[in-house]
């Protein structure tokens, strides 16, 4: 079965979260979400309104994705990312723990981020970048 906004916002509320009824994982989600599919979501997960998710996007526990965030297949974002308003992730991206991308920033396809890596707003990095575990990046990458 594909997970859609429809079946999340159909999960019983608590404190304000959705509750994955088989995994427990709680769940915030803005109107507008659309999912490909095999997608999965960590516990304690807040996703922005307007976020498109493609297939097999992995989100881990903690990660926070502003409104209008596009990912595109097969990103994975690690335990407590925070991904600003409006920023692309291209196919097969990589997001290490603790990590910060700010808003409208694009990130090509293939990319690595480190673990608490800082990306500043507008940034953009080209297909297959690698930025190193706790690198902060600044104007164009």
């Amino acid at each position: 079965m594909r997970l859609t906004e429809e079946h999340i916002r159909e999960w019983p509320r608590v404190g304000g979260w959705h509750v994955d009824p088989r995994s427990g994982h709680r769940v915030h989600t803005g109107e507008g979400l659309e999912m490909g599919d095999g997608v999965i979501i960590g516990d304690r997960v807040t996703i922005g309104a307007g976020v498109t998710l493609g297939d097999e996007v992995a989100l881990r526990d903690g990660a926070t994705l502003g409104d209008g965030v596009r990912a595109a297949a097969g990103v994975r974002l690690g335990d407590g990312v925070t991904v600003g308003d409006d920023t692309t992730l291209g196919s097969r991206v990589s997001v290490g723990a603790g990590a910060t991308i700010g808003n409208r920033v694009t990130i090509g396809a293939g990319a690595r981020v480190g673990d608490g890596a800082d990306i500043a707003a507008g940034v953009s990095l080209a297909e297959g970048a690698i930025v190193p575990d706790g690198a902060s990046l600044s104007g164009a990458a």
